[in-house]
């Protein structure tokens, strides 16, 4: 018999004593872990004859955006347990039913979605203990409508909602000190995987550079598998998100203006630990060598898409371009992202200093841009057209951002109004090669703003 048999049958048998001649099976789980690691951690939170700890609500709640201790979830519903329910604010602005927004009235939760209930009722209810799921959990309450999309989940859910707000000064208090937990988990209740993984795989990538092996990812199975055994479970601490319910703010559009003020205080530097994370992770493994001092200038070019630039526009940009770059020991990438992996585009994107493209997803990627007095977004819009989405993304992370109609440019504090005329999302998307005096401008001026 070989030492590996004989070590399984000891551990067997010593793991058969102690299950039925020692401690009463209340405590085996703790007899048997210790017979392998040392840890302090309980499996369930017991109160027996005293009240159900109640659920704690940070301050500063922001519709779609809580933050909870002691969260339940009982057979398929979310429990606020509390003495105090005139204090929890409108289930609606909590979470939804994880529908798409037209359909507004069906998304409205009700009892067996989200519940507030007394200590009594929650004792009647769960009985003497809930199982615990430690540490930080993200859990996104939203149906595909914007988790199968890179710049939905990315950008606005991951990095400008959940992140943002989640390394606020103003939790501090609350979660006892200036330091973050990583998320344990992130959890989606209402999609399956195929549901929320974008066609390029950037969602996941991203999520996996970010955070390695410390998160783990939960989708409806594994919601559903929990919820069906039938007991109560209670989150440690819960960074809960809903898009339904951040659209009931009827103010949540204006927040994207340059006037309006965030209404949380913002960490400094508040991305940059996720930026360095992902960069780092995409970074190819050649050994150190010393670093490129020229400016990057990226075109993403969106040719092969519903959304691009006339064929001639697109060929006269790119030619003046390569001539700026020749002219100025410029580094020029024209890339076609749908083409290139995920690791490469971010380290193209985390080495870049001026990113143009035609609206759209493309430019989520200024994520990655490291900021500086010259880092800019050129954003090519059909002339009369615009939207907020990328410039307000540039203007939070500190990049200079330029809408471009043609052969004319602004930028922020004035911006034309929100537009999308008749050729907004069309194939004839018109440019001007002379973009490229603003780009020399900014990457040569001694004030950069001065372009």
């Amino acid at each position: 018999m070989s030492l590996r048999s004989r070590f399984t049958i000891a551990i067997s048998f010593i793991v058969f004593l102690v299950y039925f001649l020692g401690p009463r099976p209340s405590k085996v789980r703790s007899v048997v872990r210790n017979l392998f690691v040392t840890t302090d951690k309980p499996l369930r939170r017991e109160w027996r004859a005293g009240p159900v700890p109640e659920t704690q609500m940070a301050p500063h709640h922001l519709p779609g955006f809580s933050i909870f201790r002691n969260l339940y979830i009982f057979n398929g519903t979310i429990f606020i347990v509390t003495t105090r329910p005139e204090s929890v604010p409108e289930p609606r602005l909590i979470l939804s039913q994880g529908l798409e927004l037209r359909l507004e009235a069906d998304n409205v939760p009700d009892q067996r979605t989200l519940s507030v209930v007394t200590p009594k009722e929650a004792k009647a209810l769960f009985g003497d203990f809930a199982s615990l799921i430690d540490g930080v959990s993200f859990i996104q309450t939203d149906g595909r409508q914007f988790l199968q999309h890179y710049y939905h989940f990315v950008v606005e859910i991951f990095a400008f909602w959940h992140w943002r707000c989640y390394t606020s000064p103003d939790y501090d208090e609350f979660l006892g000190g200036s330091l973050r937990d990583y998320p344990r988990r992130w959890i989606f209740p209402r999609v399956s995987f195929d549901d929320w993984i974008d066609r390029p795989r950037l969602n996941l990538w991203t999520l996996q550079a970010a955070f390695g092996g410390f998160t783990s990812l939960e989708f409806q199975s594994d919601w559903d598998q929990r919820m069906g055994l039938h007991r109560p479970f209670v989150f440690d601490t819960v960074i809960l998100g809903d898009r339904a319910a951040w659209h009931r703010n009827p103010k949540w559009r204006e927040l994207k203006e340059p006037k309006a003020l965030w209404p949380l205080r913002l960490r400094d530097n508040w991305w940059s630990p996720i930026r360095e994370l992902v960069t780092t992770f995409a970074a190819p493994s050649l050994p150190p060598s010393r670093s490129s001092v020229k400016p990057v200038i990226t075109y993403i070019s969106r040719q092969k898409t519903s959304r691009r630039l006339r064929q001639f526009d697109h060929l006269q940009l790119v030619s003046a371009l390569e001539d700026l770059c020749r002219k100025n020991d410029f580094e020029l990438s024209v890339p076609t992202m749908e083409d290139m992996p995920p690791h490469k585009q971010i380290h193209l994107l985390s080495r870049t200093t001026v990113l143009i493209g035609v609206h759209g997803n493309g430019l989520s990627g200024q994520l990655w841009l490291k900021p500086s007095p010259r880092t800019t977004v050129i954003e090519i819009f059909y002339p009369g057209g615009f939207i907020f989405d990328y410039e307000y993304v540039a203007r939070v992370l500190g990049h200079t951002h330029y809408g471009v109609w043609n052969d004319t440019y602004f930028t922020a504090p004035n911006l034309p109004k929100v537009h999308g005329p008749p050729g907004f999302h069309g194939s004839d998307i018109p440019v001007s090669p002379n973009i490229t005096e603003l780009i020399y401008r900014r990457l040569t001026l001694p004030n950069p703003m001065d372009a």
